[in-house]
């Protein structure tokens, strides 16, 4: 298992960001973080894993993820995405970036 970090400033950035708007319960937004962004392929691969229940947008080096419910909830499996992708990342909640942001 890989674990990407970014620096203080860069995760208040990315906490703060909603490429969803508002998500109220019980969906969740979970971002994946890469060590560096996917091709056009796989960004277009990745984006085209969304259905009724998930949702993916590939921004740079992060792929934003709503689930309409939470990960159990999720149709599609991380190994499907990492394949997509065509790299590992690191998936964490909004909820606990924002809290880890607030500590910074």
């Amino acid at each position: 298992m890989r674990t990407f970090l970014r620096s203080a400033a860069a995760g208040r950035t990315l906490a703060a960001r909603r490429p969803f708007r508002t998500v109220t319960p019980p969906d969740n937004h979970y971002v994946g973080i890469l060590r560096a962004a996917p091709s056009a392929t796989a960004k277009r691969a990745t984006e085209a894993l969304t259905n009724a229940v998930d949702r993916f947008e590939v921004h740079g080096k992060e792929l934003h993820w709503l689930v309409h419910g939470g990960l159990t909830d999720s149709t599609v499996k991380g190994s499907i995405l990492a394949k997509a992708l065509g790299k590992p990342f690191t998936t964490r909640n909004t909820k606990m970036l924002v809290k880890l942001a607030e500590r910074l």
